[in-house]
């Protein structure tokens, strides 16, 4: 029986689990494709009205997922357990936007071998990237815009634990000049950076693009 058609037509489903009675009919259009798609490595609802009902079922469904964008969804901390509990191959995740909360984030950095992460306007702190990057040294790509309370403390953790980062964004942040010339001269690979928002100086930009001739500096 097509859970989705039946939402669309008003009608309930005498098959549903407890969880899914409270289910978006964004998160039943997510469990029929979950469903049907038990080998997928990579699912993007970005936007979307998932809840934690949507996300638990995918990671139960879905045990494979490499690749997972939920940025802008309604799931909070319960999804992103799922997630990390059930989907081991996590490499790459988007939840920027949400209702997950630093006991979420940290349980999917601690869990999965994560190389990218975004976690945009959660409220992480200085604390809270210390924590991510004792985690995951081998982060890639992080984007932490619009978490005013990183300042340049949490970025030079980061810079000093996660040497092999390409791409890091920190618009709408705390970060100032010793925060992103900390990053520029520990990460080696650091391609992109993006700064809007923040307090760094001009006089620091212009000393980055002068020592690293390679680096975009968004700002």
């Amino acid at each position: 029986q097509d859970v989705t058609t039946d939402v669309a037509g008003g009608a309930a489903d005498e098959n549903a689990t407890p969880d899914e009675e409270d289910a978006t009919p964004d998160d039943l259009e997510l469990i029929a494709w979950a469903t049907d798609n038990p080998t997928a490595t990579e699912v993007n609802r970005f936007g979307k009205g998932i809840t934690d009902v949507g996300a638990k079922a995918l990671a139960a469904k879905c045990p494979d997922l490499e690749v997972v964008h939920l940025n802008q969804t309604l799931v909070s901390d319960a999804g992103a357990q799922a997630l990390a509990d059930s989907c081991p191959k996590l490499d790459k995740i988007w939840i920027g936007s949400s209702s997950v909360t630093s006991v979420g984030y940290l349980k999917l950095v601690t869990s999965c071998p994560l190389t990218e992460i975004h976690i945009a306007k959660l409220g992480v702190t200085d604390e809270n990237i210390q924590e991510l990057s004792a985690a995951c040294p081998g982060l890639s790509r992080v984007g932490l815009g619009g978490n005013d309370g990183i300042s340049d403390s949490g970025v030079k953790a980061l810079a000093s634990t996660c040497p092999k980062m390409t791409h890091v964004y920190l618009d709408n942040t705390s970060v100032g000049d010793d925060g992103v010339l900390a990053l520029a001269s520990s990460c080696s690979e650091l391609t992109e950076v993006h700064v809007r928002g923040t307090i760094v100086t001009e006089t620091a930009i212009k000393q980055m693009k002068d020592e690293y001739p390679k680096l975009t500096i968004v700002a």
